[in-house]
């Protein structure tokens, strides 16, 4: 496992998600340290793609989505005009929150202790109820659809003189909201003053009657647009087959081709340090000072040479030294960028690989290879359009020689649909009041929408299946509630039913009713769908692979004398499931052997059920007596990507050469020497030896006696 840490949220992820966080999620940070959320969003839906269960992709893209959301909530000023917009505007906010939410719960279920995530879902919580807050605030609050306030300053009237000389006084009235002008005029001052302030008070009064009127019809109006809105959001429901019948399902494949560069920067050389030039001995500097008095007394002359020589000596030392510590840090630098660009080399491949790999696919399809079926199918799931509050998860299996497609799939639950008929202004109390649809109805809505999930379900698959890779699909729709009577979270299974692609697509899905049809295809579940009442689906999802056989124990035969290395392959192989069904059973793990292969593709596959580290394992044994080359590592790499595994273990008797541990590295396989092995034999309660050159001769008579 390795650790990445991003925007405070740090996450134990697999090998294998790593790879995909270093292709994809490397690329989105930048891209949201930019600013660019929704273009990063992209980036990790790559990851949920090809890895839907990775907890750190969802947390992430719950971040991202977050930012994206808070970079563009702001709200005009509301007005008569566009306070319904303005609803929408905060509605739509809503959603992308719950939206957020969604993604952490799933990572939740994934894993569970996951304190960083439990904090950033209460996080988002809090502008979550701002928010409906703030919508409720729209719906009760008195809107003035005017700028207009009265003048509250003390009416003083202003001496003026007419055409003719005569003094009187004025006030000049003035009402923006009525669009009312008047001049009060007269010889008293006082008399003026109250006149105006008469007109005023009546121009007042009348105001505020048109802002009652005008106010109540605002409220008329939004009960009215919050009524459409209600009808609206049932009748989506109730057309939920009727949206999907005009759409074209076939996929442009050359759209969807990866044809991205490999986005990690390539290291660059060092830059080497320089060795300066060494002191040179004929330079004025080392050359002794002889005097006249120097040359006379010889012991003088000797000891300015000597001196002289020596500071040369000191410095051609310091100097050697100097150019010692530079070449070795230059081989420090290059080795460490030799190292670098070999790891950026090898990812570069495996990104290319895995792209290539994907892109065939695309070709692969139109070759009906098995292989390509489930993932064609799941990019179709993905891409129907549902109201956000569906849960729109799925698992499904394929059966290439019956050409059977089993879907499983999550629907919504009864508190999930919305329940809102209409909307009521109530003029004697002057607010809105809410009318909820009949317990009778929503129960009617629930069970009509089920229905037209499983068949819309169908109709999408047979409709982009443009191989005829389909002959059959079974719909098997799932439901996660609470069961209120335990307390608990039940997921059960409430529809299920197959369709034949000739029968179905014969049906003519516009003019029918969903429980009719569903009940004319055979289709089981109870007279009451909202009732969640649980009944066993008409095909499960094999989870058993029919390369499995019998296994048998080898470990109780064996002692400190016997060489594993000399061992019959196939003991061999079933030795290795042994031990590694002990290592595993303390996890509540599982481990089978699969058909007699020697040494082609599995050996065995371990399911360990551990929701962080767990998953599909699949496990290769190497009974050699040589060293182990790079290309069995690589074989297990392809077996574990074709498989879908989450991990790959190689176990040998010998040992691996240096390439073949180089091509492991920070890839999700474990390799196992012949050391390792007798260490778990140990571990277990068992001695074993392992003597190549034994092995060798006894092979060898083996092989001669054949």
């Amino acid at each position: 496992m390795s650790e990445i840490f991003e925007s405070k949220f740090t996450f134990s992820i697999s090998a294998e998600d790593k790879k995909l966080y270093d292709n994809y999620g490397d690329p989105a940070k930048e891209l949201a340290k930019e600013g660019n959320f929704l273009s990063a969003i992209k980036l990790i839906d790559e990851i949920l793609t090809e890895s839907p269960n990775a907890g750190f992709a969802l947390i992430l893209k719950a971040n991202y989505l977050f930012n994206h959301i808070n970079k563009n909530l702001k709200f005009d000023r509301i007005t008569q005009n566009n306070i319904g917009s303005i609803k929408k505007q905060a509605l739509n906010f809503k959603n992308q929150f719950k939206e957020c939410i969604n993604l952490i719960d799933k990572a939740l279920k994934i894993n569970p202790e996951n304190k960083e995530a439990k904090e950033f879902k209460n996080f988002i919580e809090n502008p979550l109820k701002e928010i409906d807050d703030f919508i409720k605030l729209i719906e009760t609050t008195k809107i003035k659809i005017s700028n207009y306030e009265p003048d509250k300053s003390v009416i003083e009237a202003k001496l003026i003189y007419t055409n003719r000389g005569y003094q009187m006084w004025e006030i000049e009235l003035r009402h923006d909201g009525l669009n009312k002008y008047r001049h009060i005029r007269g010889n008293d001052k006082y008399v003026v003053e109250q006149k105006a302030a008469a007109q005023q008070a009546i121009w007042d009064k009348m105001w505020q009657k048109k802002l009652e009127i005008e106010q109540k019809q605002s409220k008329i109006e939004l009960a009215i647009e919050q009524t459409k809105e209600a009808t609206e959001a049932i009748k989506e429901i109730e057309n939920i087959i009727k949206h999907a019948l005009n759409k074209n399902y076939k996929i442009d494949w050359e759209s969807l081709k990866n044809e991205s560069k490999f986005l990690k920067q390539k290291p660059q050389p060092p830059k080497l340090l320089d060795i300066p030039k060494p002191p040179n001995k004929n330079a004025p500097y080392y050359q002794p000072k002889i005097g006249f008095w120097d040359k006379i007394i010889l012991s003088r002359e000797q000891e300015k040479i000597a001196y002289a020589e020596n500071i040369f000596n000191s410095d051609y030392g310091s100097w050697l030294k100097t150019k010692e510590e530079i070449i070795s840090k230059n081989k420090e630098l290059e080795k460490q960028y030799q190292d670098e660009l070999r790891q950026w080399e090898a990812e570069e491949r495996e990104f290319l690989l895995m792209q290539k790999r994907k892109n065939e696919i695309y070709e692969q399809y139109f070759n009906k290879q098995p292989n390509t079926i489930i993932p064609y199918c799941k990019i179709i799931l993905s891409n129907s359009e549902y109201p956000h509050y569906f849960p729109q998860e799925f698992d499904l299996d394929y059966n290439p020689t019956t050409k059977i497609l089993i879907v499983d799939y999550s629907l919504p639950s009864v508190d999930d649909i919305p329940k809102l008929k209409e909307v009521k202004y109530v003029k004697s109390k002057d607010e809105l009041v809410e009318i909820p649809l009949s317990e009778a109805a929503i129960n009617k809505l629930y069970d009509n929408l089920i229905y037209q999930i499983a068949l819309r379900t169908i109709h999408e698959l047979y409709e982009s299946d443009v191989v005829n890779a389909i002959d059959s699909i079974v719909f098997n729709g799932w439901v996660e509630s609470l069961d209120k009577a335990i307390g608990h979270k039940t997921d059960a299974c409430i529809v299920s039913v197959q369709a034949n692609r000739h029968e179905f697509l014969s049906i003519n899905l516009s003019n029918i009713d969903p429980k009719l049809c569903f009940k004319n295809l055979k289709g089981v579940g109870s007279s009451k769908l909202h009732s969640l009442t649980p009944i066993a689906p008409i095909l499960n999802i094999s989870r058993e692979d029919k390369r499995f056989i019998s296994s048998y124990d080898v470990a109780g035969e064996l002692d400190d004398t016997y060489n594993l290395a000399a061992m019959d392959w196939e003991d061999f192989e079933h030795l290795i499931r042994e031990l590694f069904e002990k290592e595993f059973s303390q996890y509540g793990g599982e481990v089978k052997v699969t058909r007699a292969s020697r040494d082609h593709g599995v050996d065995a596959v371990a399911f360990d059920p551990d929701p962080i580290r767990g998953g599909k394992i699949v496990i290769q044994a190497k009974r050699y007596t040589n060293t182990v080359g790079v290309s069995a590592v690589r074989d297990l790499y392809g077996t574990v990507m074709n498989e879908g595994a989450t991990k790959g273990i190689l176990v040998t008797t010998a040992d691996y050469g240096p390439d073949a541990y180089e091509f492991a590295r920070g890839k999700p396989l474990t390799l196992l020497n012949g050391s390792n092995l007798l260490h778990l034999l140990e571990k277990h309660g068992h001695k074993a030896k392992i003597d190549l050159k034994a092995a060798k001769q006894i092979l060898s008579e083996k092989e001669r006696q054949l």
